[in-house]
């Protein structure tokens, strides 16, 4: 019996957006049954560049540019810089980026010869994959009194790995002259993978 499922959920202080899916999958006949799960997860988000701290920082009482322009500073004192412009950090280029991807599937097969006695075998894998992008503009006023060529600064990360598991149960049970006996075999299997590794 297949089911499908979806789901998308923003959030905008944070200008987070998240998205998940999932698709399942069972079929039986005779004495096998066999079943699959395919997820898929998606989230990215951005971070403000400039903190509302920032902004509550500044006077509410500046006045708006008549051509609209936005200056770089907002007090000027004797060529010494008192209060810098958090709406002019805000509208340059830099960014504050978050992104990761995961798909996940997992199967089973299960197969009862007799009432006492059940096989079962699952396998699954997932890979993620995970990145993350910060850049601040050397146009930003915290890099005023840095030397040219160092202004600006870039992080830059991201992340590939795949894991997969599994195993093989074999379970048996029974009345033997009164006496009831079970008895069990299980062999897992896990290994985890870094994609980016040398």
């Amino acid at each position: 019996m297949p089911s499908v499922h979806f789901s998308f959920s923003g959030f905008p202080p944070k200008e987070t957006k998240v998205f998940s899916g999932n698709l399942d999958l069972l079929y039986r006949k005779n004495k096998f049954q066999f079943s699959n799960k395919l997820t898929i997860n998606h989230t990215s988000s951005g971070d403000p560049v400039v903190a509302f701290s920032e902004y509550a920082k500044a006077n509410p009482y500046y006045e708006k540019k008549p051509d609209g322009r936005v200056e770089k500073w907002l007090e000027y004192k004797e060529e010494l810089i008192e209060s810098p412009n958090p709406l002019w950090n805000a509208n340059l280029n830099s960014r504050a980026l978050d992104r990761s991807f995961g798909v996940t599937n997992n199967f089973s097969a299960e197969y009862n010869p007799l009432t006492s006695l059940k096989i079962r075998g699952c396998f699954g894998i997932t890979k993620t994959i995970n990145e993350s992008d910060d850049f601040l503009s050397p146009e930003d006023t915290s890099f005023d009194d840095t030397e040219e060529l160092k202004k600006g600064s870039l992080a830059y990360q991201n992340g590939k790995n795949l894991q997969y598991e599994g195993e093989l149960k074999w379970n048996e049970n029974g009345d033997y002259s009164g006496v009831f006996i079970c008895s069990g075999i299980l062999i897992p299997i896990c290994r985890y993978v870094d994609l980016l590794a040398d």
